[in-house]
């Protein structure tokens, strides 16, 4: 049964869910990479540390037996929290209070405030301003602080489903793509304690348009996905080097952050499609540097 309180719009995901439920065995190797970039991400200091995650899913990209070793509480995140929990329970951790599976929450933070776009009915332009101010002022109430933060192949979906609905030729694509991704790394790093350490792990291409990389070796992948960059050949918005841009000096997010790291990426394999991925790696401050420009 559908849930209510899912927008419409969300109801996307719930279908990507349910298709990636039962592919436990192949995410291994992408799992154990996430895993253990989330592990190594805990700060020397940090104390009981907590983690959260945008973006939980089916938690096929986590060991949370491993996880649960290292993070005192482990905050799950979806629009689809029927799929959190069923992942939790898959694991043998549903009676672990420690683990909170949290939804159904708008992650792309202008759910609430668009119709059914769909490229039938493109939106107008103020129904576009209305998602742009949302954007731009998102908040997630429901977000515990955390001593490491990390969104898991979240916002290629959000930035794949905007593009569905406007159209790659929409005049105001970019301004949205631009804003729903500044939006999603100010969640993050919002939503850190200071010193804490925010990861944002995303796809960057796939074999539907890269076929090569599916039998690229480790050492190879990442000079094969900067040549696919450089022929343009790379999801929107997600662009490394526009990322770590971004990061270093956007004046509202370079000033909260420090050591900006992008590690080096591997393939995931979904079955249908396998994927090329990355991580963008910050500490948020001890205490904010003034503005910059």
């Amino acid at each position: 049964m559908d849930d209510p309180l899912v927008h419409p719009r969300l109801k996307d995901q719930q279908s990507r869910n349910r298709a990636s439920r039962d592919l436990w065995h192949r995410f291994a190797p992408h799992r154990q990479r996430v895993t253990d970039l989330l592990i190594g991400a805990i700060p020397p200091a940090a104390h009981a540390p907590r983690l959260v995650i945008l973006g939980a899913g089916n938690c096929n990209d986590l060991d949370l037996a491993r996880l649960r070793q290292q993070f005192s509480t482990i905050q799950l995140l979806d629009c689809d929290l029927e799929a959190v929990q069923q992942g939790v329970e898959r694991q043998g951790l549903a009676d672990d209070p420690a683990l909170i599976p949290t939804g159904p929450v708008d992650l792309s933070g202008f759910a609430d405030a668009t119709p059914a776009w769909s490229p039938d009915r493109p939106p107008s332009d103020r129904e576009i301003d209305a998602a742009l101010s949302a954007a731009s002022a998102a908040t997630l109430h429901s977000l515990l602080p955390s001593d490491v933060a990390a969104s898991i192949g979240l916002l290629s979906q959000i930035l794949e489903r905007l593009i569905h609905d406007l159209g790659p030729q929409s005049p105001r694509l970019l301004d949205l793509v631009q804003q729903v991704r500044h939006t999603h790394l100010r969640l993050l790093i919002d939503h850190l304690n200071p010193g804490g350490i925010g990861l944002l792990i995303t796809d960057v291409v796939s074999s539907e348009t890269a076929p090569q990389i599916v039998e690229a070796q480790p050492l190879a992948l990442a000079t094969l996905v900067r040549e696919l960059i450089q022929q343009r050949n790379f999801f929107t918005g997600l662009n490394p080097a526009v990322i770590h841009s971004l990061l270093t000096n956007d004046p509202l997010l370079a000033p909260r952050i420090d050591d900006i790291t992008i590690h080096a990426p591997w393939t995931w394999d979904l079955g249908s499609r396998v994927y090329a991925v990355y991580a963008a790696q910050f500490r948020r401050r001890a205490i904010d540097s003034p503005r910059r420009g």
